[in-house]
């Protein structure tokens, strides 16, 4: 697997997500989220400790739906 480069554009919107992330999400998973959805215990096999496990979502299937937030089940 070859990766390709990322137009300065993209990467700028990538960056720009994770500031976003870490000033106004991350608090709010560590503080309300992340005792039952992440670490060792996992309720609703939803894990919230990475990016990736948000993605993928739990037993009911994906919560998050990046760039949709209306059609998003967390909120």
């Amino acid at each position: 697997m070859v990766a390709e480069p990322v137009s300065p554009e993209h990467a700028a919107r990538m960056k720009a997500g994770v500031e976003v992330f870490q000033r106004e999400v991350r608090g709010i998973l560590v503080g309300r989220c992340l005792l039952c959805h992440g670490g060792e215990s996992v309720e609703g096999e939803f894990d919230l400790s990475t990016r990736e496990a948000l993605l993928k979502g739990g037993s009911e299937g994906p919560a998050v739906k990046p760039g949709k937030s209306a059609e998003s089940r967390l909120v």
